[in-house]
C-alpha cells in the first residue's frame, strides 16, 4: 500500500469516525498552548535584546575617581572605542512642571544629555550641538511618564511631535541649596526650549516623554538648580562606541590607579534563565501530554477496530502497510488539529494586539510575526506522530489474528 493510498483510506475512516472531535479539541489547546509558549519565548527575548543593544545605558560605564583627582579622567578619553565622557549628574533629568505650546502636560518629562555622541542618529528636523542653547529633540511619539500604569489602548493619548516642531517645552524646576545640611527650596528655573527635531523611541528604547537638550542646557539645568552643593565623590559617565567594546574598555579603565566603574545596565542573567527554564517546562508537558493523547488515541483506535485489524493481518497486509494507515490517520487529525490551533492562537492574538496597541508602543513591546513558532509546533506534532505511532502499532501487531480479537 503507498502513503497516498493509506492518506485517502485514513481520511474516509476520520471523516465517519465523529469521536474524533474530542480528540481535536484536546489537541488543538496543547497546540495553543504550545505556539503561545514558542511565541512567548522568541518576543521576550527579542524585546529584551533590543532593549539592551539600542539603548544608550549599555554603552555607559559610570566610573568614579576614590582619589578625587581629576586629572585622572583626563586618560579615559585616550582609551579607544571611548567616544564621549560628562558629569555623571548630566545624564538625565526628569521635570514635573512644563508646558508643551502653551499647555501645562501631567505626568514626567525626561531630558537626556544630547552631545554629538548621545543623541539619537537619526532624526527629522536638525540635530543639537554642544553650544546650541533653548533646543530639544523629543520623541516622535511623545507621552509623559506617570506613577499610574494605563493598560487600555483608548486611554493611552500621544502626541505627534512631528506636528510641533517650531514650537516650545516651557519647564518650571524647583532650585535647592543646602543649609547645615538641609536641603531647601528657595526659588524656581525656568526655560524655554524650541522643538527642532524628533526622533523614533524604539531606535534608542527611550521612554516616549524624553526630549534631548545640548550639553550646555543640561550642565546649566543641573547647576541652576542645586545651588551651593559641594561634591564629596566624583563621577563621569563614560560613552562607548559599541556594546562588544565595552568588557573591554571598562578592563582598561579599571587598571588605572584610583578609578572604579559600574557599568550603566547589564544583563539579569538570573532572570532570564528562570524565563527560559519557565518557557522550557511548559513546552515539555505540552510535548509529554500530546505524546500521551497520542498513544492513547492509537490504542483506543485498535481497541474499537479489532475486527479490522485482524482481517489486515489475515488478508496479508505486513507491519508496514498498517502502520502506514495508522500513522496516515494520525497525521490527518493532527494536521486538522495544527489548523484550528493556529487559527485560534492567530485571533487571540490580533486581537490582544489591538487590545494593548497603545500601550505596547509606550512600553517600547513589538509583538510582530513570527513564523518559527508554527514551524517548531508543526515539526513537533510529526515528529512525535511518527515515533509515537511506530512504537505503538508494532507492539500491537506482534499478536497474532485471533488474539487481537480476543483482546
Amino acid at each position: 500500500m503507498k502513503y497516498k493510498d493509506a492518506f485517502q483510506y485514513a481520511f474516509i475512516k476520520m471523516a465517519r469516525n465523529k469521536k474524533n472531535v474530542y480528540f481535536i479539541i484536546i489537541m488543538t489547546l496543547c497546540v495553543f498552548v504550545l505556539i503561545a509558549s514558542v511565541y512567548f519565548y522568541i518576543v521576550f527575548f527579542d524585546i529584551e535584546n533590543k532593549s539592551y543593544t539600542r539603548s544608550l545605558e549599555a554603552r555607559r560605564i559610570i566610573v568614579e575617581d576614590v582619589e578625587n583627582g581629576n586629572e585622572k579622567f583626563s586618560r579615559i578619553l585616550e582609551i579607544n572605542h571611548v567616544i564621549d565622557m560628562y558629569e555623571y549628574e548630566y545624564h538625565t533629568r526628569d521635570i514635573d512642571e512644563f508646558y508643551i505650546d502653551g499647555k501645562k502636560q501631567k505626568g514626567y518629562l525626561t531630558f537626556n544629555y544630547g552631545s554629538e555622541m548621545t543623541q539619537p542618529k537619526n532624526i527629522n528636523g536638525r540635530r543639537i550641538s554642544k553650544d546650541d542653547t533653548g533646543v530639544a529633540i523629543c520623541s516622535k511619539k511623545f507621552k509623559t511618564t506617570s506613577n499610574s500604569t494605563v493598560w487600555s489602548s483608548d486611554k493611552i493619548k500621544f502626541k505627534n511631535m512631528d506636528d510641533l516642531i517650531g514650537k516650545t517645552i516651557y519647564i518650571e524646576d524647583n532650585i535647592f541649596t543646602k543649609e547645615d545640611d538641609r536641603e531647601i527650596m528657595f526659588g524656581t528655573y525656568t526655560k524655554e526650549y524650541e522643538i527642532v527635531g524628533t526622533f523614533d523611541a524604539q531606535e534608542t528604547m527611550d521612554r516616549l516623554g524624553t526630549c534631548y537638550i545640548s550639553p550646555k542646557d543640561m550642565q546649566e539645568l543641573s547647576e541652576s538648580t542645586k545651588v551651593g552643593y559641594s561634591k564629596k565623590r566624583s563621577f563621569r559617565n563614560v560613552i562607548v562606541d559599541d556594546i562588544k567594546n565595552v568588557d573591554e574598555v571598562n578592563n582598561k579603565i579599571k587598571k588605572i590607579k584610583g578609578l572604579t566603574t559600574s557599568l550603566g545596565v547589564s544583563k539579569d542573567y538570573t532572570y532570564l534563565n528562570q524565563i527560559n527554564k519557565i518557557c522550557f517546562v511548559i513546552i515539555s508537558v505540552i510535548i509529554i501530554v500530546v505524546v500521551f493523547l497520542s498513544e492513547l488515541y492509537i490504542k483506543k483506535q485498535y481497541t474499537l477496530n479489532k475486527n479490522e485489524l485482524a482481517l489486515m493481518k489475515a488478508y496479508g497486509y505486513d507491519k508496514k502497510n498498517i502502520i502506514r494507515v495508522s500513522l496516515a490517520s494520525l497525521l490527518y487529525l493532527m494536521f486538522h488539529t495544527f489548523i484550528i490551533g493556529i487559527t485560534f492562537f492567530t485571533i487571540v492574538l490580533i486581537n490582544f494586539k489591538s487590545a494593548f496597541k497603545n500601550y505596547m508602543i509606550y512600553t517600547n513591546s513589538y509583538f510582530g510575526f513570527y513564523l518559527s513558532p508554527y514551524i517548531i509546533a508543526i515539526l513537533i506534532l510529526m515528529v512525535i506522530s511518527v515515533i509515537v505511532n511506530s512504537i505503538t502499532v508494532r507492539k500491537i501487531i506482534r499478536k497474532q489474528p485471533m488474539s487481537i480479537l480476543k483482546g
